[in-house]
C-alpha cells in the first residue's frame, strides 16, 4: 500500500515538473513520508523510476488490448491502434524519454519492448486484415508497420517544437489520415 503511495506520487511529481526534476526528497515530502521509508521500499530512484514505468506500461497494455478485443474488423482494429500510440505519444513527453534513455535505461529499455509489442501486434492484425482480403494483398505488413512508427517516432520528438505553432493538431490529423489511408478496406 505505500509504495503504490510512493508510486502515485512519483507519477503526480513527473506530470507537473518532469522526470528531470523528480527527486526523493520532493517525492518523500510530497507523499508525507520520510525518505528513509522510500529508501526501504525503493533501493534508489532508479528503482523507483523502473517500477513506476512497469505500472504504467501494464496499465497502458491492458487498455490497448481490452481496446482491440472490442473491435471485430482489421481496418478498425488499426484504427484503435493508432488513436492509442497518439494517446500515448500526447501522454510522455519526448524529454522524459530522453532522460530516461539517459539516465534509466532499463526503464527505457521497457519502453522500446513496449513499443515493439505495439508493431508486433499491428503487424499481426494488419496481415489477419490481407488474408480477410480487406487490405490490399501487396501491402508487407513489416514495412508498413515499421514506416508507421518512424512517422509517429519523428512526430513525437517535433512535438514541442509545432505545439508552439498551433501546428500539432493539423499535423496530427494530417499523419493519421494518410496512415489510415494506407489501411483502407478495398472496394
Amino acid at each position: 500500500m505505500r509504495k503504490e503511495i510512493v508510486l502515485e506520487s512519483a507519477r503526480e511529481l513527473i506530470q507537473k515538473f518532469g522526470l528531470a526534476n523528480l527527486i526523493m526528497d520532493d517525492v518523500a515530502r510530497y507523499c508525507g513520508m520520510s525518505k528513509k521509508t522510500i529508501y526501504q521500499l525503493f533501493t534508489g530512484k532508479d528503482e523507483l523510476v523502473s517500477d513506476l514505468t512497469i505500472s504504467f506500461l501494464e496499465e497502458e497494455k491492458d487498455q490497448l488490448c481490452k481496446l482491440v478485443k472490442q473491435l471485430d474488423s482489421p481496418p478498425d482494429q488499426i484504427e484503435a491502434i493508432l488513436r492509442f500510440l497518439f494517446h500515448i505519444i500526447e501522454t510522455i513527453p519526448h524529454e522524459n524519454l530522453f532522460i530516461l534513455k539517459r539516465r534509466h535505461n532499463n526503464s527505457f529499455i521497457l519502453f522500446e519492448n513496449f513499443f515493439l509489442e505495439i508493431e508486433e501486434i499491428m503487424k499481426k492484425t494488419v496481415q489477419k486484415g490481407v488474408e480477410a482480403r480487406l487490405f490490399d494483398a501487396r501491402i508487407n505488413p513489416d514495412f508498413l508497420v515499421e514506416n508507421t512508427f518512424q512517422q509517429l517516432y519523428y512526430f513525437h520528438k517535433n512535438i514541442r517544437r509545432l505545439a508552439g505553432e498551433n501546428l500539432y493538431e493539423l499535423w496530427k490529423e494530417q499523419l493519421y489520415m494518410s496512415i489510415t489511408k494506407t489501411f483502407k478496406p478495398q472496394p
